[in-house]
């Protein structure tokens, strides 16, 4: 995960205001839960209605069990009227593999993958 450079204002004549600000920036950012899960960016292609008894399967390759998702888009595949719904099936994700479910012929969905810790 790539971190923030460490400011170096300590060695500048800066005025308060202006260096508060600063630290302000420094300890959002730092504090930030939303950086701190080494997001990854997925798009997978479902080629067909997919059940959570017969789910689709898509291997992932991170070096952790991703736990949290944030989908940014479903779109219907070309020619299909709709993308129906697809599910992530969080209790059947492991070291390898994410599985979904989806009601239509097919979909496809973009999302950032991760897995915060604190």
């Amino acid at each position: 995960m790539r971190r923030m450079r460490q400011m170096k204002i300590d060695s500048y004549e800066v005025e308060s205001d202006t260096r508060e600000n600063f630290e302000s920036i420094e300890e959002y950012v730092r504090d930030e839960v939303i950086g701190k899960a080494d997001w990854k960016h997925f798009e997978i292609t479902i080629d067909g209605a997919y059940t959570s008894s017969d789910p689709f399967v898509y291997k992932h390759n991170l070096l952790f069990i991703p736990k949290d998702f944030l989908i940014t888009s479903v779109k219907a595949l070309d020619g299909e009227s709709s993308a129906g719904t697809v599910t992530i099936l969080y209790d059947n994700i492991d070291s390898d593999f994410i599985r979904l479910s989806c009601t239509s012929p097919g979909a496809t969905i973009r999302m950032f993958v991760g897995s915060f810790n604190d």
